[in-house]
């Protein structure tokens, strides 16, 4: 009878001297999120790449399933890592996010201003003042602006200097956009102008987020 109970009670004695992480090597039928949770609760990760990394140095999981359950638990408030999540595993998440807010107020000033410019005539006092402030901003500035954001200029400079680096950047694009629509059937005239301008601006805009996305990402991780 003895000798019963001690076989009984031995394998109960191996699994409690056994630390968690080899019990969670043997047991791979364990939820993703208990899996996640008891890690981040043990291993206290800096961030969701050491965390990633923690899991699938035990498990197989894909590193997106991970990344997005990660995110659902980090939302439901279950997880807290050290530093802050990056929330946006794709570019495109982020730029639908708050975090593009730069970039979504340079669309709208140059959509507002190719809007005003086609649609108030010159004679219109005193609508032609909308119409003079944001054509100017879309013509002598915000290509400019954006192009210093996009090449991310590192020349510590102020806020006169990148000022004026965006007005002289912005009539050189003015001056180039001019030259070629001069050999078109459009010629140089306002509309064509306008829109090329647009056109850079945007992509300027657009190149300079990805950049700023792909540098925090890069920080977080």
């Amino acid at each position: 009878m003895a000798l019963n109970i001690n076989v009984r009670k031995l394998p109960r004695a191996t699994e409690e001297m056994e630390p968690l992480d080899s019990t969670d090597k043997q047991d791979e039928s364990l939820p993703l999120e208990k899996v996640i949770v008891e890690t981040t609760r043990r291993k206290q990760p800096k961030n969701v790449y050491e965390l990633v990394k923690m899991i699938q140095e035990t498990y197989s999981f894909s590193e997106k399933e991970l990344i997005e359950k990660i995110m659902s638990l980090q939302a439901k408030g279950e997880i807290l890592l050290k530093t802050p999540l990056m929330q946006y595993p794709r570019f495109r998440n982020y730029l639908l996010s708050d975090q593009a807010f730069a970039f979504w107020i340079t669309a709208l000033a140059t959509l507002s201003s190719i809007s005003v410019a086609l649609l108030i005539p010159e004679n219109a006092y005193p609508l032609i003042l909308a119409r003079f402030i944001l054509g100017s901003a879309l013509v002598l500035f915000l290509p400019g602006y954006t192009f210093l954001k996009a090449i991310q200029a590192k020349t510590e400079v102020s806020y006169l200097e990148r000022i004026l680096f965006s007005i002289g950047i912005s009539i050189f694009f003015v001056f180039v956009v001019g030259l070629l629509l001069n050999f078109t059937p459009w010629g140089i005239t306002t509309v064509p102008i306008l829109f090329f301008l647009s056109f850079i601006t945007i992509c300027n805009a657009t190149i300079a987020t990805f950049n700023e996305y792909k540098n925090k990402k890069h920080r977080e991780l």
